[in-house]
């Protein structure tokens, strides 16, 4: 409840173009920890195994606060559709110069090529789940992509139906001197 109230808070927020923003450079592991410690006890609820490696020299450009509320929306999802006894890695690769790209990467549920397809539009929440026993709103997932937006990001999923998630979050790498 508490999340759902903070997403539309948020959500709000951004719409009526009220909402606080300042990017600057920052140490995407610190953030992942900060975030990720406060679910461990959802995580020990399902006995999920939870593993940050995100490459600790890796600085970013983000606004603190969005990145956060990204954080915790994926991580929220992740242990959402993940199965008692699964696991969820958190960590970083370069594939280009310019983006740093942040991988939340469950062994969970899965999802179908279509369901995919609809998540990575612009303005869709989706409004039929493969799996009608989980609760969601579809809220978080819009929020994810306009703060990803706000933060000259980009956002892709790779998924397969019962094989797990992949949510990949691309931000601006700190620019180095020289």
């Amino acid at each position: 409840a508490y999340n759902l109230l903070d997403n539309l808070l948020h959500w709000a927020l951004l719409q009526t173009k009220q909402s606080y923003f300042e990017i600057t450079s920052m140490r995407l592991f610190f953030i992942v920890e900060q975030v990720s410690y406060n679910y461990k006890p959802l995580l020990l609820d399902k006995n999920i195994v939870l593993e940050n490696t995100v490459i600790k020299k890796d600085i970013i450009d983000a606004d603190q606060e969005s990145l956060k509320i990204i954080l915790r929306n994926l991580l929220d999802n992740a242990i959402k559709f993940s199965n008692e006894n699964g696991s969820i890695k958190i960590y970083s690769r370069h594939t280009t110069d310019n983006f740093c790209d942040l991988i939340i990467e469950d062994n969970g549920l899965g999802m179908s090529e279509n369901t995919r397809l609809e998540l990575l539009k612009d303005t869709t929440l989706l409004s039929k789940k493969e799996n009608e026993a989980i609760i969601g709103t579809g809220l978080g997932m819009q929020l994810v992509k306009q703060m990803i937006q706000k933060n000259k990001g980009k956002f892709n999923i790779e998924s397969e139906l019962g094989k797990g998630t992949k949510m990949i979050v691309s931000l601006p790498k700190t620019a180095t001197d020289g």
